[in-house]
């Protein structure tokens, strides 16, 4: 009984975490303890909000009658078919619910102070479980008093079924109760109701609440790290102090004791900075509404030079050639500057910084890989790779999914086409299958397998190479007779005017490197307006068509959607297949998103 109160806790914290409203850069943090390691703040029912496509879609009756139908569903499942008078727990659910429906247009914000290790004893030894000291708020302001008449039926309820105990503390009064991580306390300071884990945390709510205490807000390393990435009408704000983070888990993370640590260094900090994320001091992130569209910017401070994990957004701009060739109607494209031989090292660098024998072991399979395919996979394919790499999925280069591909820019094709050709012969041995030539058909289709119309002589799996409209496209070639199962893919490959080209069938390498007739993507005035959106010097870029993705699986999910309502008739009747938005709907709220990544002397901003 006492789980079933600690999860309605836990819902209440949630709900009430992801239920507020402001305008602020931050929202609350001027209500919040300084000392806040990570921070969440969240808007709601702003006139900006309520303009936007989500609060519209928010607005739509049938989306109103879904949320009745799964509020209905959840107190069943929860209670069963008692009435609210007859069960505590139908009281507890309700009660959370109506306060949740409050909640929805307030200002709220939730903290999290510190992670502790639990104290000795009732544990085994060397586990530490961690205890969050934390607290959520939220600014009723006119509304407190029925917010409040919720929260008293809450209480009673509760007090059936734990031992709920009043603290008084100057002129603050709150309700606490014992949970395996800590006191878990609720109340009031003026109109801002609080809900807290950890000892001391109420008054150190107050006073924040009050103004008698130094807020989150007065810290100069939060103010100035929000005021990079917010803008105008933030629905959603958050902080992490990462150099604080790092601390605390230390502590708490049990790290295997793999080898000693230098002096004064713990295992922990050693990989930190094996995954180059040592030097970040804070992480920031703001969501506004611009246009009637969420624009969301996050930013990881970090001087440069960025190493280890950072080094994935930390790439050089991306060149004009990165999109060309895309065609207009991809459904997802994304692409990033990446060198993948000085990426092939980095990793390198780390596992030895982890641990040194683990880098010798890598070094080992790395040269035994190579020694298998006669190739150094690092100086004969990865340095003759350049660094910019574009993976594609559009319906004119071979369908939905099938048409995805990925192309890679190369720094000497030459000399990769001849560290390519000689993996191909090495593969065709090791399927014990000779590569093959085959005659160019008609269109630049695919050849027909060998001794088409009479038994193969092909019993295994073999390398092909055709002509399409002067392309090269080299697949593997998969008959039954010489495999366990079939194989619905073939994978295939092509290098063509200095770019190296892979999909699952050699059809989308010969589409995408011959061209298609579709319109450019970076010539597209859709995506050319989004694209101004986000930063011009971008390392990484990602594109996806949601409306066009909607459009094509907006099928599987009626279908999949309507057997769930079906099958779970039984235990949830309340939510019924006439839930689910006819597609019409569901397009009038959707647009593209596009999201780039770049960097600076100072981070990295997404």
């Amino acid at each position: 009984m006492k789980a079933k109160i600690e999860i309605a806790i836990a819902v209440l914290s949630i709900i009430t975490v992801l239920t507020g409203v402001s305008t602020a850069a931050a929202p609350m943090a001027e209500k919040v303890p300084e000392g806040a390691v990570v921070y969440i703040g969240w808007s709601g029912r702003s006139l900006a909000f309520n303009g936007s496509m989500f609060g519209q879609l928010l607005d739509e009756p049938g989306v109103k009658d879904l949320f009745g139908a799964i509020k209905t569903a959840a107190a069943t499942a929860i209670t069963g078919a008692k009435k609210p008078d007859e069960s505590d727990e139908r009281v507890m659910f309700e009660s959370i619910w109506a306060m949740a429906a409050i909640a929805w247009d307030k200002p709220i914000a939730a903290a999290l102070f510190d992670i502790k290790g639990r104290p000795p004893g009732g544990l085994a030894a060397g586990i530490r479980e961690p205890r969050p000291v934390a607290a959520a708020i939220i600014d009723l302001a006119k509304d407190r008093a029925a917010f409040e008449g919720h929260f008293r039926k809450l209480l009673t309820a509760m007090g059936k079924q734990v031992k709920l105990s009043q603290v008084t503390i100057g002129n603050i009064t709150y309700s606490s109760f014992a949970t395996e991580v800590g006191p878990c306390s609720m109340g009031f300071v003026g109109n801002v109701f609080f809900i807290s884990i950890g000892d001391g945390v109420p008054m150190k709510v107050a006073a924040a609440v009050s103004g008698k205490g130094k807020s989150l807000a007065g810290v100069a390393k939060f103010s100035a790290a929000m005021k990079e990435v917010s803008g105008k009408n933030v629905q959603m704000a958050y902080y992490v102090d990462v150099q604080r983070l790092l601390k605390i888990l230390e502590k708490i993370v049990p790290m295997p004791a793999t080898g000693p640590a230098p002096a004064g260094k713990s295992q922990f900090r050693m990989v930190v900075k094996a995954l180059g994320i040592d030097g970040v001091t804070a992480i920031a992130g703001a969501s506004s509404i611009i246009d009637r569209g969420f624009y969301e910017k996050c930013r990881i401070f970090s001087p440069a030079p960025h190493r280890g994990l950072l080094m994935l957004g930390a790439g050089k701009p991306l060149g004009p050639g990165a999109l060309a060739g895309i065609p207009a109607d991809a459904d997802w494209v994304a692409a990033i500057n990446l060198d993948p031989a000085r990426m092939l090292a980095e990793i390198k660098r780390i596992v030895t910084a982890i641990e040194p024998d683990a880098g010798d072991v890598f070094e080992t399979a790395l040269a035994k890989a190579g020694d298998k395919i006669g190739l150094g996979i690092d100086k004969d394919l990865l340095a003759h790779m350049g660094d910019q790499w574009t993976i594609v999925s559009a319906p004119s280069l071979g369908g939905t999914l099938t048409g995805t591909a990925v192309i890679v820019q190369l720094k000497d094709a030459a000399k990769f086409s001849a560290s390519l050709a000689k993996l191909e012969t090495q593969l065709a041995k090791m399927m014990s299958g000779p590569a093959e030539e085959a005659r160019e058909r008609p269109g630049g289709a695919p050849p027909m397998p060998p001794g088409a119309g009479r038994r193969s002589s092909v019993r295994g799996p073999a390398i092909r190479k055709y002509k399409s409209g002067g392309i090269e496209v080299h697949y593997i070639y998969t008959p039954a007779a010489g495999m366990p199962v079939w194989i619905p893919v073939a994978p295939a490959w092509a290098v063509h005017k200095g770019r190296f080209y892979l999909a699952a069938y050699p059809q989308v390498v010969a589409a995408l490197a011959g061209g298609v007739k579709e319109k450019p993507l970076d010539w597209s005035g859709g995506f050319v307006a989004f694209r101004k959106r986000v930063s011009p010097n971008a390392s990484a870029l990602s594109y996806t068509n949601t409306p066009s993705l909607v459009r094509r699986f907006y099928g599987v999910v009626l279908a999949g959607g309507t057997f769930a309502t079906n099958a779970l008739g039984k235990f949830a009747p309340s939510i019924r297949p006439e839930h689910l938005p006819p597609l019409p709907k569901v397009e009038k709220y959707i647009w593209p998103d596009i999201a780039a990544i770049s960097s600076d002397s100072k981070g990295i901003t997404i």
